[in-house]
């Protein structure tokens, strides 16, 4: 059984950005859409949640890849403000809870961290290394909710907030998701997979979700996940294919001390 508090989030607040009367109030119909998909997301990380007991005692240190706009982020902090019983102001007194995105977005929860980056590059990697490193914390999950980004909503005065869907318009190999989105989610998939070589300690746990795709994910892709985790389970809902994997088997690399790491 959830808790109380756990039921009124999901009976009356299972978004934390909109209720259902934001959604069918007089904004704009982009703005509803966005809502709509925004609830749905953080409904999905509940169920998973529910079905395969991601955040345990255990979990303090949690990576969302593709943060952007915080679905998942927010669903987040609260879970583990919620395990571990601490008032959300004592929220980095135990747990941390870091953000990845090549979107540039403000943290969607407060002690939130965020890096802007790219997630193909060896340097983002780097950089989140590095920032573990920084706070001494093994990571304990990963979530990869990596696609499509979201309508521009606001900041269209910023070329910081801009100048990423811009590109996304103008740069052929950013319309992969557009043109082929199989491969592209494959390939956002795989990334999220390189990251958690690198950075998620032994026994960690990774949730990759692939959205709108045509056809079931490489066997490539998963044969790599069974053979880095001991216990992976795939599903399918609607358009979206996820993969839950438990139980790393594999020691990630040394990090960098917290000196060499201050230095980037």
């Amino acid at each position: 059984m959830p808790s109380p508090r756990l039921r009124t989030f999901c009976s009356t607040q299972v978004r934390l950005f909109a209720t259902h009367a934001d959604i069918h109030s007089k904004r704009s119909p982009r703005e509803r859409t966005f809502d709509a998909v925004c609830m749905a997301m953080q409904a999905k990380l509940h169920r998973l949640d529910q079905q395969h007991h991601l955040f345990t005692p255990e979990v303090k240190t949690v990576i969302d890849v593709g943060y952007a706009p915080g679905n998942w982020s927010q669903y987040s902090k609260f879970r583990l403000c919620d395990v571990h019983r601490i008032e959300e102001d004592k929220f980095n007194d135990t747990c941390h809870l870091l953000g990845v995105d090549i979107l540039f977005s403000t943290p969607p929860v407060k002690g939130m961290s965020c890096i802007q980056g790219n997630i193909f590059s060896k340097l983002t990697h780097d950089i989140v290394a590095r920032h573990i490193a920084t706070f001494n914390q093994p990571v304990d999950l990963i979530l990869s909710d990596l696609g499509m980004p979201f309508s521009q909503l606001y900041g269209f005065y910023s070329n910081t907030i801009s100048r990423p869907h811009m590109r996304l318009n103008t740069n052929k190999a950013l319309q992969k998701p557009m043109t082929d989105v199989n491969v592209a989610a494959a390939n956002l998939a795989e990334a999220s997979y390189f990251l958690s070589r690198r950075v998620l300690r032994l026994g960690g746990s990774l949730v990759v979700r692939m959205g709108r795709l045509t056809k079931a994910p490489p066997r490539e892709l998963r044969d790599k996940l069974e053979n880095e985790f001991g216990d992976v389970v795939y599903e399918r809902d609607h358009n979206d294919h996820i993969f839950v994997c438990k139980d790393k088997v594999t020691e990630p690399p040394p990090l960098p001390s917290p000196w060499e790491a201050a230095k980037l």
